[in-house]
């Protein structure tokens, strides 16, 4: 067999050879029954036995070998993992923010981890035409006040702009039936120019992460800002903290960004003569049309102070000390935390490698956890460390729930909004690594939706139980919500899966009216279908109960990624099958993987609408390949 490599005296590095017989390797990732090629086990035979290798490295995350059929856990003599590498000692450096992969590879392939730094993170802004028609709506609004004359000119070029980029079908602007001409109207404008605001606030990566080497210059400011953006247990937000110092009455993380922004007298005289308010920054405020643009500000003005910061040796030598910050004020302690916490952390970056060449020398390397730092978890930095993944007793953490239940209240009233009705149903797709990166706020949205909130002991902050919120505190009817949860979710958090289907069982339980309890009126619509089907009424009851879907036992991924990359299907009938079939299989607190039982298979079941895990899908999942978002239990949609 070849040995695919480039030797460097007692140094071998070698690409780790495909676990299958496709063209595309990424396609038998995760596949539970295939078996490696001899091929691959003569590769991983020669590094140990003719190369006599002492340890081994494997680079990024992630490979193949911690995906090989066998057992999770404990594996034996007979499982992949273990045939392919044995007992050799095996390091391997791994993004920060990803426990959950990390974690196989910790369980079935004896990994030593040394996380890496995420890369570098930065606003997305705007450029190209999405520039030129902001600049062209700054325009319009400047001129409704010094020249009213222009208003139509502006407009029209405003109008010829979005249908000539065809930036209506991103506005959801409809175009005129008749003449195939965008009408311009003025109230289209406040939403363009929203849609714009969060686009430039985006956050997107800038960049690749050097192993061992801490971003420096724009990047490292930049990244700085991302990661303090969050508030943690050290300080509310950097930007909401600035806003708040300026008595601006609004979350910069949380506000719509297309909303109208006034800048009062009374905050004017109170605030924006201080010290801290400079008078460019002052200007800058009283010429803010939207919230956005207030954003816009507070992000530029937390970047100029990282600048500072970065560019001194301390915080008494450098901008810090001019500003006359109040010892009270929320600002303080978000200055004092980047200062004396995580600019120091990020500095330690070069442990990635001391602590690489220290474990290949056989030394300690320390443990840490894992997470992602611009997610609200800057705890995990500095890098170079054996990270951990979570206590998933504690899951979903206290401040996981309160992003989730942000997210839930955002999630109704956006959906009541469009459609003039609260939503019924909704399908969620939980991923495992993200429920470690997060600390759970996508679980916490599922049961904030539903009307649940989770119990914590006083010490250790573990969920203990669950309250049921009444509906007089909730402000709405609840929200039936199914979970199509991921094969690592599974593996990694059956308290998780015991957790909500208790939710749901309390739920269910209720008695509300239907329409405030969609879900307790579907389960007994449903366990009246069941019975006249054949089902004894306790089965009915648990049938009609079933929340949370996923793969068989042991199996991983929706169905869909070898479907599409071998072009083994024609339409999207085709690939819904694949899904559903894929799907179909229940888990509860009682039942670990029943097959067969789909709710996709009840034509009129299904949720109003899909909404993904909160972090972006991982390159070998079949969300980021094809695209495919579930709308209903019953198809898939491409799009």
């Amino acid at each position: 067999f070849p040995i695919p490599g480039i030797q460097f005296g007692n140094v071998f590095v070698g690409v780790q050879p495909a676990r299958g017989y496709d063209i595309d390797p990424s396609l038998n990732y995760h596949a539970p029954d295939l078996e490696p090629t001899h091929g691959y086990l003569a590769f991983y035979y020669w590094v140990r036995k003719c190369f006599a290798a002492d340890a081994v490295v494997h680079v990024g995350k992630h490979g193949n070998l911690e995906w090989l059929p066998g057992k999770s856990v404990a594996l034996s003599d007979s499982c992949y993992p273990e045939v392919a590498l044995g007992a050799l000692p095996h390091l391997y450096p791994f993004i920060v923010n990803d426990p959950g992969e990390g974690s196989q590879a910790k369980r079935r392939a004896q990994a030593v981890i040394i996380d890496h730094l995420t890369p570098p993170m930065t606003r997305a802004e705007l450029y190209g035409s999405l520039q030129q028609l902001e600049n062209l709506i700054d325009e319009y609004y400047e001129a409704e006040s010094l020249d009213p004359s222009r208003l139509r000119t502006i407009g029209d070029r405003i109008t010829q702009l979005i249908l000539q980029e065809n930036l209506h079908q991103d506005f959801q602007v409809k175009l005129n039936q008749e003449s195939s001409v965008l009408p311009f109207d003025l109230s289209v404008l406040p939403s363009i120019d929203g849609y714009l605001c969060e686009l430039k606030e985006a956050q997107i990566r800038d960049g690749l992460h050097i192993f061992g080497k801490c971003p420096d210059g724009r990047q490292l400011r930049d990244l700085i800002v991302a990661i303090a953006r969050l508030p943690n247990r050290h300080h509310i937000g950097f930007t909401r903290a600035i806003a708040e110092n300026l008595g601006l009455d609004f979350d910069p993380i949380t506000a719509d960004l297309g909303d109208e922004f006034f800048l009062t007298q009374s905050r004017k005289d109170a605030k924006l003569d201080s010290s801290f308010a400079s008078s460019r920054l002052c200007v800058r405020l009283n010429s803010c049309r939207t919230l956005g643009d207030v954003v816009e500000v507070l992000e530029e003005y937390a970047a100029e102070l990282v600048e500072q910061l970065i560019t001194s040796d301390s915080v008494e030598t450098s901008y810090f000390a001019s500003l006359d910050l109040n010892p009270n004020s929320p600002l303080s302690p978000v200055l004092n935390w980047i200062q004396s916490r995580l600019f120091p952390a990020l500095q330690q970056t070069h442990e990635e490698i001391t602590y690489l060449l220290h474990g290949l020398d056989g030394g300690y390397v320390p443990s840490a956890p894992a997470g992602a730092p611009t997610r609200g978890r800057p705890e995990v930095l500095p890098t170079g460390r054996n990270f951990y993944s979570i206590d998933i007793r504690a899951i979903p953490t206290e401040t996981a729930w309160d992003i989730g239940r942000k997210a839930a209240e955002t999630l109704v009233e956006t959906y009541t909004q469009e459609n003039g009705e609260y939503p019924k149903t909704l399908a969620l797709s939980v991923w495992g690594t993200a429920t470690m990166r997060t600390g759970g706020d996508d679980i916490a949205e599922a049961l904030a939706l539903l009307g649940v909130q989770p119990v914590w002991d006083g010490m250790a902050r573990r969920v203990v139980d669950l309250e049921i919120l009444p509906l007089s505190v909730l402000g709405r009817p609840r929200v039936d919500v199914t979970l199509r949860i991921s094969g690592f979710f599974r593996d990694a958090f059956p308290n998780l899966i015991d957790l909500f289907d208790t939710a749901v069982q309390a739920v269910a339980a209720l008695d509300e009216p239907k329409a405030q309890n969609p879900l307790a009126a579907q389960v007994q619509e449903e366990t009246d279908l069941w019975k006249a089907q054949g089902l004894t009424s306790e089965e009915a009851q648990v049938r009609s109960r079933y929340r949370i879907f996923g793969s068989k036992p042991g199996a991983y991924g929706a169905g869909l990624q070898g479907l599409i990359e071998s072009q083994n299907w024609t339409d999207d009938n085709d690939l819904a099958r694949a899904y559903i079939n894929w799907s179909c299989y229940a888990y509860s607190s009682r039942q670990g993987g029943e097959g067969g039982i789909g709710r996709g298979e009840d034509k009129e079941r299904g949720g109003q609408g899909e909404i993904s895990s909160p972090t972006p899908p991982l390159p070998h999942s079949p969300y980021f390949h094809s695209g495919l978002r579930l709308r209903k239990l019953k198809s898939v949609a491409l799009g």
